[in-house]
């Protein structure tokens, strides 16, 4: 073990070895990227509906990617706040 607040250079073997779990884990988020993701559906009120094609038509937005980004937003704010 190391003492604290001490410098210590990695052999080569270490930065070998952090190279291959870097590596393993760089082809892991690849491969994620890679797949297909998945599909939800919601209904929407009548007056829900209006308001989100005249958000998305302001913003100059699909109504798909509108709705998407919106959600993913949502999400992160909420869970930043948990």
């Amino acid at each position: 073990m190391l003492p604290e607040n001490q410098f210590h250079s990695a052999t080569s073997s270490e930065l070998d070895e952090a190279q291959a779990r870097r590596s393993r884990f760089d082809n892991w988020i690849l491969e994620r990227k890679n797949k297909a993701g998945i599909r939800l559906s919601a209904e929407y009120t009548q007056d829900e509906a209006a308001q989100i094609t005249a958000a998305a038509k302001c913003l100059e937005l699909p109504i798909e990617k509108f709705i998407n980004d919106a959600a993913i937003h949502y999400a992160k704010l909420v869970l930043r706040h948990r």
